[in-house]
């Protein structure tokens, strides 16, 4: 498998990407707050990996990882290849923060 898209909610699934696809070369998830080791676990598993898009914010009971944590990890894990990161910020989320930033 090169590319998987979609909405991933679940860590198990994360968690076999990490195991049973290191030619994966593009990736959409999502990773809740204590799910940062699954996203470390990709980035040295895939070292094919070039483009990963994150949906981050909070939706109900769900809070995904904040996006200063997914930057860091990022930069400090990402495989030689890797050169697209697409954050998508979820829409309440997003509205949230952004009609705070404009009061």
């Amino acid at each position: 498998m090169k590319e998987l898209l979609g909405y991933i909610e679940h860590n198990s699934i994360n968690l076999a990407i990490a195991k049973f696809c290191p030619n994966l070369k593009s990736l959409s998830t999502i990773f809740k707050v204590d799910e940062i080791e699954t996203l470390k676990m990709i980035f040295n598993s895939c070292q094919q990996l070039e483009s990963l898009r994150v949906w981050c914010g909070h939706r109900g009971d769900f809070k995904s990882l904040h996006e200063s944590d997914l930057f860091e990890v990022v930069a400090k894990y990402s495989p030689k290849k890797f050169y697209e990161l697409r954050y998508v910020p979820s829409i309440p989320y997003f509205k949230k923060n952004y009609f705070q930033s404009l009061l």
